[in-house]
């Protein structure tokens, strides 16, 4: 098998290997949005169905894809679940009304979502944060400075991360489609699977600090990485299983401590990295340091329950001991 060519088991990426499961992931998900619309298609006008079922047709599984398109699989299969016409008409004419395709990182602001997808949105992103940043939640418009402030910083940290690792710079090119922009409290940053390619930023995150940038960049990638793998293999096998994580410091399922403690390997090397090459400004270059330490401390953490508690397949058990490798290297 083609797969076989490539080393998931490796913490840092391959030439290749993103895009390969990125295509992998993108062939799965137009032949799913291809089955449906037949599936319902006596409920579809004729018109709005052919318009639909020609823009799924054209695309390119080998070109990244929307966010929003994997978002719509997912609300689609449910919409025919509860046998919903007027929900499944609402949801096929998003297919023909939009662009889902794009070579480049897209920057999106929040508020421009249309009245479809702003609030199904904004709870697939939300749904699983505390619920104390939940209760605080408010999005309000990113003014044009605002925005702009924000897709320069985080442009700047790809290019530092191009500078430090240029083979993570390329699987970021390979994987992500679209940062989602968003002013709103309790809305950091994160990143959903039922929209792959996308991940989201909060003005209120520290998009404005080299070490923040580097940090919440590799973090989202390595998110995104193993979001590739789990279409591929489980990974864990007991994953809804609660254990402590260690980043929120609050009982997660196994697949978030999982997920938590693989980026937390991912970050420290970008953040080391960058120290060594003089990627971080000498007035951040203490606090850098002390985040280091503080996320090694997190990494032992959940490596301890991952050991303890995890029943892992051998992919993921690979992956995570090459993981504590490169934090110990």
């Amino acid at each position: 098998m083609a797969e076989r060519a490539y080393n998931f088991e490796a913490v840092l990426p391959q030439q290749g290997r993103a895009a390969f499961l990125r295509d992998t992931f993108n062939t799965s998900l137009i032949e799913s949005l291809q089955y449906m619309l037949e599936v319902c298609e006596d409920v579809i006008p004729r018109e709005l169905h052919q318009e639909a079922a020609q823009a799924v047709n054209s695309l390119d599984p080998k070109i990244k894809l929307s966010g929003f398109l994997s978002f719509i699989n997912t609300q689609l299969y449910k919409a025919i679940e509860e046998e919903n016409v007027e929900l499944i008409q609402l949801i096929v004419s998003q297919i023909k009304d939009h662009t889902y395709q794009t070579n480049n990182i897209q920057f999106v602001n929040f508020t421009d979502m249309n009245d479809y997808f702003m609030p199904r949105v904004l709870h697939s992103l939300t749904y699983t944060l505390p619920q104390e940043r939940r209760d605080v939640i408010d999005v309000k418009p990113l003014t044009d400075d605002e925005f702009n402030s924000m897709e320069s910083g985080l442009r700047e940290g790809y290019n530092k991360l191009k500078r430090i690792s240029p083979d993570l710079y390329q699987e970021s090119q390979e994987s992500i489609a679209q940062i989602m922009l968003v002013h709103s409290p309790g809305m950091l940053g994160g990143s959903s699977f039922d929209m792959f390619g996308m991940f989201y930023c909060g003005l209120d995150h520290h998009w404005n600090t080299t070490t923040g940038v580097l940090d919440f960049i590799s973090h989202e990638q390595g998110h995104m990485y193993l979001h590739l793998l789990n279409h591929i293999d489980p990974l864990v096998n007991n994953a809804q299983e609660y254990q402590i994580s260690p980043i929120r410091r609050k009982e997660r399922p196994l697949m978030g401590v999982y997920h938590a403690t693989f980026v937390l390997s991912r970050i420290i090397y970008v953040l080391e990295r960058a120290l060594e090459m003089g990627e971080i400004p000498a007035g951040e270059q203490e606090y850098c340091k002390g985040q280091i330490q503080k996320f090694k401390e997190y990494f032992d953490e959940g490596m301890d329950t991952i050991n303890r508690t995890a029943e892992l397949t051998p992919l993921a058990r690979g992956l995570i001991d090459t993981s504590q490798e490169l934090v110990a290297a």
